[in-house]
């Protein structure tokens, strides 16, 4: 079977989609399953990157959209000679071009969104998204084979946005044991690690509150908080000053590359609870009741079984934080919004 896997960026400092679809690649390559990876960037690579059979093609046109092309060409050309595409992003040229290139040649394709249909997405820049969204993504996303949300959360709000129905969830997977354990401690254990952009949407001010709630109980008191990422200058201003109440408690460890992000969640508390290590192959789905405050904790193991536990907690707007204490989960904190 040959796949190929298109998105617009595989720069790390893009974010997450560029960082999971590595892995992502490399699994179905050990399933001896033929994996092409396609994206955008300035100079052209037509081996390899990172382990992975790649293409990278100049974007000509928008730092965002980032249009190329030479990708579409080579997706015209070439397409037919792969049994599934699997797209990352929507709102991007080389969605547009691969989707309409599968079409043409009745190559099944599935679509990754990203996080970028849900509810509070589509609100930033509506008047331009609604219009993309009529003009292209629409019918991009209701021909696609499938459409792959990472979460239930996201595919519950998306689909209720915009009337999709044919969705289904896999969770993105973590390597837990990428790093050879030759290390020195890079935060002062135990502590919690969250990997992410720190932007917004991702309600770390919420987890913040949370957190720091959580260390006024003695058992929890000598534990931290370390937040691995960048994002706007003032929103991580405003964070810090949340933390400043306990700023040995809680770390900004700024960007971290690669090698440095495997060494940190190798040490991280959630890596070395004594319960069932397969439970943190998969970021945990949580989800909320929109008529009580019960939060769903939905953890998938590598046996793909499900735990499902559930908490009682208040919001706060739109974003909740809550502290774990369960016989299925590490003990520390899990936030969503």
């Amino acid at each position: 079977m040959r796949v190929v896997h298109v998105i617009p960026s595989v720069a790390e400092r893009s974010g997450g989609p560029a960082t999971a679809i590595i892995p992502m690649c490399r699994a179905l390559m050990q399933q001896g399953i033929e994996v092409l990876l396609l994206s955008t960037a300035d100079q052209e690579a037509v081996q390899e990157y990172k382990g992975v059979p790649a293409i990278f093609f100049p974007p000509q046109l928008g730092a965002s959209f980032k249009y190329s092309r030479p990708l579409s060409s080579w997706l015209s050309s070439n397409i037919k000679n792969f049994d599934l595409a699997h797209i990352h992003a929507v709102f991007n040229h080389s969605s547009v071009a691969a989707s309409h290139a599968c079409r043409n040649a009745g190559v099944p394709y599935i679509i990754r969104p990203l996080g970028t249909l849900d509810p509070w997405s589509m609100a930033q820049k509506p008047l331009r998204k609604r219009l993309f969204w009529h003009l292209s993504a629409k019918g991009m996303l209701h021909r696609a084979a499938a459409v792959h949300y990472t979460s239930e959360v996201e595919k519950l709000s998306t689909e209720r946005l915009l009337g999709l129905n044919h969705g289904k969830v896999v969770a993105l997977g973590i390597d837990a044991n990428n790093s050879n354990g030759k290390h020195a401690s890079l935060f002062p254990q135990p502590y919690v690690l969250v990997l992410s952009r720190l932007h917004p949407k991702k309600g770390l001010d919420v987890l913040i509150e949370a957190f720091l709630s959580l260390i006024k109980s003695d058992r929890f008191a000598h534990w931290r908080l370390v937040l691995a990422g960048d994002g706007p200058s003032d929103y991580v201003s405003k964070l810090k000053t949340a933390a400043s109440a306990q700023p040995d408690r809680i770390v900004f460890a700024g960007w971290l590359d690669e090698e440095t992000k495997h060494v940190a969640l190798s040490d991280s508390e959630a890596n070395k609870q004594p319960v069932d290590r397969s439970i943190i192959y998969s970021k945990p789905d949580i989800r909320r009741s929109e008529e009580s405050p019960e939060i769903f904790v939905s953890i998938v193991d590598h046996t793909k079984a499900v735990h499902d536990v559930h908490f009682q907690c208040s919001f706060n707007r739109n974003h909740y934080g809550l502290v774990i204490d369960d016989p299925y989960a590490f003990k520390g904190i899990f936030y969503g919004f």
